[in-house]
């Protein structure tokens, strides 16, 4: 609108230039964090009310951190042409059947990730969790970082069961194991912006020791490992078993296998 006129209605052309550029950077915004919170959580952000924290700048306060990957992905490729192709050398020439193998492994490689990445993102999102980044062939998700949520470890560990659960059904028979590492402790938590693009990101203590716990669950070879200061915060919800300690690095951090929700927890008995 041209806004020069100096009468009242110049005044209301002027409030209306300022209401349509406050929408259009509140659009804006909600479709950059639409890729790192659930939908129904990027209004609240985006205008800066509801239960989230200083959007601009950084907070400190506890929360827990996610890190998840898919084991050898390239290494499981390479077996996998092997494997076909020696089974079709007989019908096949060598050059052929290399072809043949190498397109039917990226495909399913690529439907194994577009789907793995695709199903944990909903379930970080339906659990309350946001997105912090992908790497490879993992993420890293963070939980009680955006939403002053009392419950955000055992939401971070109900995640991880549902996630494994559903990456078994994925990669089922390809020999694929995905590892998640769990840590709570304080971080400094906020909104990294460069117009256009913004993203919610989290540094500090949790994040250092939710990527010791995720080495450790690799080195180990189990699917689902937390720090002891997740899984007592998370209460009696969930079957574990001592899994010992991460000695080097400070502090020493307490190491226990996530297996299942508990009996009371599948009843909806939660604490």
């Amino acid at each position: 609108l041209n806004s020069s006129r100096k009468d009242e209605f110049g005044a209301v052309e002027r409030a209306v230039d300022t209401m349509a550029d406050s929408l259009q950077e509140k659009l804006e915004l909600e479709g950059a964090l639409s890729r790192y919170v659930a939908r129904d959580m990027t209004s609240d952000v985006a205008e800066g009310s509801g239960e989230f924290e200083n959007r601009t700048g950084s907070t400190q306060k506890r929360i827990t951190v996610m890190f998840c990957d898919i084991d050898d992905v390239e290494k499981h490729s390479e077996k996998h042409n092997e494997k076909h192709s020696e089974e079709h050398s007989e019908e096949h020439s060598e050059e052929h059947s290399e072809e043949h193998s190498e397109e039917l492994t990226q495909e399913r490689v690529l439907s194994i990730l577009n789907t793995f990445f695709s199903q944990t993102v909903a379930t970080i999102f339906d659990n309350g969790g946001t997105l912090d980044r992908f790497y490879g062939a993992g993420l890293m998700a963070t939980f009680g970082s955006t939403r002053n949520n009392s419950h955000h470890e055992h939401l971070a560990l109900a995640s991880a069961i549902e996630m494994q659960r559903a990456f078994k059904e994925t990669a089922a028979g390809e020999g694929m194991v995905l590892h998640i590492g769990i840590h709570t402790a304080e971080a400094s938590v906020g909104a990294v912006t460069s117009p256009p693009r913004m993203a919610y990101k989290a540094v500090g203590e949790a994040v250092n020791g939710a990527a010791r716990v995720a080495a450790a669950s690799r080195e180990q070879g189990i699917g689902i490992l937390a720090s002891s200061d997740t899984v007592k915060a998370a209460g009696e919800n969930f079957k574990t078993e001592d899994s010992g300690v991460i000695s080097e690095g400070d502090p020493p951090i307490t190491l226990f296998h996530v297996i299942d929700l508990s009996r009371s927890a599948c009843c909806g008995e939660l604490e």
